[in-house]
């Protein structure tokens, strides 16, 4: 929308007023008419004083920036609405990340001369170069996520989204394989700046060609269980550990190209650190990683790292691995217990029902360990396990001479079924041994690789 070029509107040849060219007859005003400019701001009071509003979203805010400075038109609007409620909160549509976005903030630690009027813009590159654009790269997701180590100051917010009503909703994107936008969510609910769920998005809606943009939501779509928990979760969490209200973040595990699409950043916080582990994924990923330095305890000794989704704490001095579930979000706090509080979800509107919830699910029975597939195989098998319980899981295959030739997953994993892919593409031809232990139980079976 900045880039809409300034038109007259004409009627029998004759110019009556400025509009931008593609908003129909919409005027824009001449803030430099005082009058007006009295008036605007008049209207801007009433709804704070007669209806306390929680603040502003500033529709087109790059016009009037665009045409009269951030200053000359944003300050008189910022200082108006804080006089009358000092926590309102104004939010511009206008681009806040990239080169000298930092004059449309109020609060520059920058040094600019400029001062804006806003506490949070648009990080439009996030959304359209990130978020629609290619799926799972991990390392543009990490730029966008950190804008390059920039932040206009400590008060100043970027505004993410995946989704708005411009354009075709996520899920119609993703219709191919929905599973994909659990990761983006829990990316947007973990990083730094303040995330816009659009309505719907938390169940999953929008996956029909007939649902695009402004249609009204269908609160009862296939999925919208798993979906909304994952979203009341990730949601709980930031809102419960002040770890996510911070501007800090620290990159963990970032894959190299051929890698499997694992992210690892921690939030840190004293002694209530976040550490989020994200697969983009289709099958489990394995990480190994030491994130002792991007943390902050005020006491040594091991870290505790508390699993909010298994309920459950192991400790480590440094170096430690982790599972990722396939499309996975895993969130960690450094502390033994910190008492997570998750309520039950909502109820839907209009008389809409969950469907396909995690609780309505049949957890397996034992610990089993299942054949691999294909068997034989090449280059590459799935071997698949689950857990009756929550345990400490160590998936090893080996040769025949007994070394070890890889490490399929390790560490805490919740009950359920686990599912991931062995590439054997380097090795050689002949049999294999893939060995499962988790809490007291062991179970071996062979796989016989074909070149």
């Amino acid at each position: 929308g900045a880039n809409l070029p300034e038109i007259w509107h004409q009627e029998n040849g004759n110019n009556l007023y400025r509009k931008y060219d593609g908003f129909g007859d919409l005027a824009n005003l001449n803030w430099d008419i005082d009058n007006l400019q009295a008036e605007l701001l008049d209207v801007i009071a009433y709804w704070l004083q007669e209806f306390d509003i929680d603040g502003y979203r500033m529709d087109v805010w790059w016009g009037p920036v665009r045409r009269y400075g951030a200053e000359r038109f944003a300050r008189p609007v910022r200082d108006l609405v804080k006089r009358i409620k000092p926590d309102a909160w104004l939010l511009g549509e206008i681009a806040g990340t990239g080169f000298s976005t930092e004059v449309y903030y109020a609060d520059d630690d920058n040094g600019s001369p400029v001062r804006g009027g806003l506490d949070a813009a648009y990080d439009w590159t996030l959304y359209h170069t990130g978020i629609r654009g290619t799926y799972g790269n991990v390392a543009a997701y990490n730029t966008y996520a950190t804008n390059n180590d920039f932040y206009a100051g400590p008060n100043a917010r970027f505004f993410r989204f995946l989704e708005n009503h411009d354009e075709n909703r996520l899920a119609y994107l993703f219709r191919s394989n929905p599973e994909r936008m659990k990761p983006l969510a829990g990316y947007l609910l973990t990083i730094t700046g303040v995330p816009m769920i659009y309505a719907g998005q938390e169940v999953g809606f929008g996956a029909s060609h007939d649902y695009t943009q402004r249609d009204p939501v269908d609160w009862e779509v296939d999925g919208n269980g798993p979906m909304a928990e994952l979203y009341q979760r990730l949601a709980h969490t930031r809102a419960q550990f002040p770890a996510f209200g911070t501007q800090r973040m620290e990159p963990i595990h970032v894959p190299r190209s051929g890698q499997p699409r694992a992210y690892v950043f921690t939030r840190p916080y004293l002694d209530q650190n976040a550490l989020v582990a994200i697969n983009f994924e289709a099958s489990a990923t394995t990480v190994t990683m030491d994130p002792s330095a991007a943390v902050e305890m005020s006491t040594d000794g091991p870290i505790p790292y508390y699993d909010l989704a298994a309920d459950t704490s192991n400790a480590y001095v440094g170096e430690f691995t982790i599972t990722i579930p396939p499309y996975g979000t895993v969130v960690y706090i450094t502390e033994d217990n910190p008492d997570f509080q998750l309520p039950e979800l909502p109820d839907l509107p209009y008389g809409a029902v969950y469907v396909g919830r995690e609780g309505d699910a049949e957890l397996p029975g034992a610990v089993e360990l299942h054949p691999a597939w294909p068997n034989p195989f090449n280059p590459s098998a799935r071997i698949a396990f689950e857990l009756d319980t929550a345990a400490d899981v160590n998936l090893e295959v080996f040769d025949v001479l007994g070394r070890r030739v890889a490490v399929l997953a390790r560490g805490l994993h919740i009950a359920g079924r686990y599912e991931l892919q062995f590439e054997a593409g380097h090795l050689p031809s002949g049999t294999y041994l893939y060995r499962l232990q988790a809490g007291g139980t062991s179970i071996t079976r062979t796989m016989v690789l074909v070149k």
